[in-house]
Parts: structure tokens; C-alpha cells; sequence
């Protein structure tokens, strides 16, 4: 058996749990490593040359094995003791064991989905939750559900989106395979799961109650059952019509600016915005720069920042959150970012190479 592959499945599941305890077991020459929590059940599976067996045991325990364990291992159980000891290299470890029936793979698996529809790729798939994540949150306004992410998938394309209200972070990547139009409501731990996925093909089937993704590798397969969350989708595309039509019909106007310098005032800029009302910074837009202030009780802060290109002719003033758009520039990795300005009381749009974000504005 691959030693160092079963304790890369078992630091993949780990990850994941928090408290539940983690099944091993062994049928037929295949090695299942599973456990779960509030959101996902994820199983680890991989050949093996040991002896079919089963054992449950508790999460922090489970935390020992891949230090303790070299080359090898042997196990043996004693299930009227309720204890196992496991040897491995001149290694002894007794283990407290739980009952067999505290955990099974057909309640972890109990959604689970066989038949995939699409094939992503991990690496893009990845790089979308992350360029998303900052603004994912556990909000839901009356039946319609902001928490989490919303994943369409559609005319090949994956457009993946969060929000938490004040802030919409948006982005896509194609997709080559399934004539199935769906869309999907992740949880709000899901970009935890994902992140257990490796970089290339990821196998998607669903089901009412939860999406599968499946990373089949040469010698594992990794197996992400996570929940979907009920409710109704937010209509977020009548909110990018907001600010996509203004720039098509060249109604807005647009500034380029360089997204490092950008990112360093706001982090020069952090400790007045974040102590200040509502988190509020002013932008105020000029034909040669953009100027940013904030204050709170201890001071305040104005920081200048050179524009590459822009359309704006007369001085406009907005206030928006210091805070999301901090967030927004950590998020990407673009040398420029292109920000369209309608009017003072309307959403500001930023454009990267990975997306879009629509932050709203206070009206001051």
C-alpha cells in the first residue's frame, strides 16, 4: 500500500471534519477513508493489499496517524474492547475505537450522485471560488438566499457568484460537456471542500439535496458529496444590468488604474476606514487622479492615486465601503482594474481580468 497516498487521503478528510470521528475501512483490496460535517461528506478511496476490515475513531485521534505512522502499518482490532493498536515501524499505538455503527459509508454517501453531467476543470474551477470567496456569506433575506455561492452552468459556461448585500463578486470559465442548463445554490463552507480538489478534471452530478464532485486520479479517488442550499436564487443579473448597460451605451465613465497602488492605499488607509462609520471611505474621481479620505476618532487619512486612462472630464465624489473594496483587490491578481462610475448614487463597477464587482454606494 502507498503509505504517503493514504496519509494525504487522511489529511484531505481531515480538513474537512471538525469534531465527527473518521472511518477506515478496507473491502475487497479498496481503502475508504470518510467522515463529514454540518455540510459535506467527503470519502477517500485507494488500493490497498491489507485485510478487509472496519474501524471508527474519534477525530482527534485520527489527528496522530500521519506522524506516527513511517512505512507501514498493522492493525489490530478488538471490537468487545472497543480498542484497536496499531504498529508501524517500531511504533505501538493503542487507539479507543468506536462502535462500527457509529459511522457508514452508505449514510456519508446517501446522496450521492454515480453519473456525472459535467467535467470542469479543477485548476479554473479553483481559481473561480477564489476570486469569489471574499464576499460569500450565510445571509438569506426573506425566501431568497444570498449565503453561500450560486453556480449556473449554462450555454458553456460556469458563471459562479456571491454576495453578501453590499458587495457582488461575479466570474466564469467554459465548460465543454452537458446539454443541461442548472443552476446551483453551494453552501457557505463549500470553497472549503473544493480546495481538497486537485488541478485537473473534476467529474459534477447532482441531485435536489447536494452536488458531487469527483477528482478520479491514477491511483485514489476523491469523492466531495456537499449540500445544497434551499431556497430561491437571487435575480443578480437585473443588478450587472445596472452597470453594464450604462457602459455599453458609453453613459458611464471609466478609469484604469494600477491595481498594486490601488491595493497599497487601501492598506495604508485600513485602520481609518475600518474603525470609521459603516467601514466608509470617499472617493473623489478627477480627470488626473483619484483621491481617497477616511477618518474615524483617532484621525484621518487622504491618499492620491494616479490614474493609466480615463473618461471622467468634470470632479465626482462617491462614498463607498473601504472594506469591500479591500477585499475586492486582495481577491485578484489583475496588473489593472478598470472602475465605471454612472453617477454618485449608483453602483461602482470594477472590471479585472477575472470578473466583475458591483459595490454599492452610501448616499451621503
Amino acid at each position: 500500500m502507498d503509505i504517503e497516498l493514504f496519509k494525504e487521503g487522511l489529511k484531505s478528510i481531515l480538513r474537512i471534519t471538525k469534531e465527527a470521528p473518521i472511518l477506515i475501512e478496507v473491502k475487497s483490496g479498496r481503502m475508504m477513508i470518510a467522515s463529514h460535517n454540518n455540510f459535506h461528506s467527503v470519502i477517500f478511496e485507494m488500493q490497498t493489499d491489507m485485510e478487509d476490515f472496519k474501524i471508527v475513531i474519534p477525530e482527534k485521534l485520527a489527528r496522530q496517524l500521519p506522524q506516527q505512522i513511517k512505512n507501514r502499518f498493522d492493525l489490530r482490532i478488538d471490537p468487545d474492547e472497543e480498542k484497536a493498536v496499531l504498529f508501524s515501524d517500531g511504533v505501538k499505538l493503542d487507539l479507543s475505537i468506536l462502535s462500527p455503527e457509529a459511522m457508514s459509508l452508505n449514510r456519508l454517501a446517501k446522496h450521492y450522485e454515480k453519473e456525472s453531467v459535467w467535467t470542469l476543470n479543477g485548476l479554473q474551477f479553483k481559481t473561480a471560488l477564489d476570486r469569489i470567496m471574499h464576499s460569500a456569506n450565510d445571509k438569506t433575506i426573506g425566501d431568497i438566499v444570498l449565503r453561500g455561492y450560486h453556480m449556473s452552468i449554462a450555454d458553456g459556461e460556469v458563471e459562479m457568484m456571491a454576495s453578501n448585500g453590499a458587495a457582488m463578486s461575479v466570474t466564469k470559465f467554459p465548460v465543454n460537456e452537458g446539454d443541461l442548463d442548472y443552476m446551483f445554490l453551494l453552501n457557505q463552507d463549500f470553497f472549503t471542500a473544493a480546495k481538497l480538489l486537485h488541478d485537473d478534471e473534476i467529474l459534477v452530478s447532482y441531485n435536489d439535496n447536494a452536488i458531487t464532485l469527483q477528482a478520479i486520479g491514477e491511483n485514489s479517488t476523491l469523492r466531495i458529496i456537499s449540500s445544497l442550499t434551499k431556497g430561491d436564487a437571487f435575480k443578480y443579473h437585473k443588478v450587472m444590468e445596472q452597470v453594464l448597460e450604462p457602459k455599453q451605451n458609453n453613459e458611464s465613465k471609466t478609469c484604469v488604474l494600477h491595481t498594486k497602488e490601488l491595493k497599497e492605499t487601501l492598506k495604508k488607509m485600513n485602520f481609518f476606514f475600518d474603525d470609521s462609520s459603516k467601514y466608509r471611505i470617499e472617493m473623489e474621481i478627477t480627470p488626473d487622479s483619484v483621491v481617497f479620505s477616511s477618518s474615524n476618532m483617532y484621525g484621518s487619512t487622504k491618499n492620491q492615486v494616479s490614474l493609466i486612462s480615463t473618461t471622467v472630464e468634470e470632479p465626482m465624489t462617491i462614498y463607498l465601503s473601504g472594506t469591500n473594496l479591500y477585499s475586492y483587490l486582495n481577491s485578484i491578481k489583475s496588473e489593472q482594474v478598470e472602475m465605471s462610475v454612472l453617477g454618485s448614487k449608483s453602483p461602482v463597477l470594477f472590471i479585472d481580468d477575472l470578473g466583475l464587482e458591483i459595490l454599492t454606494v452610501f448616499n451621503v
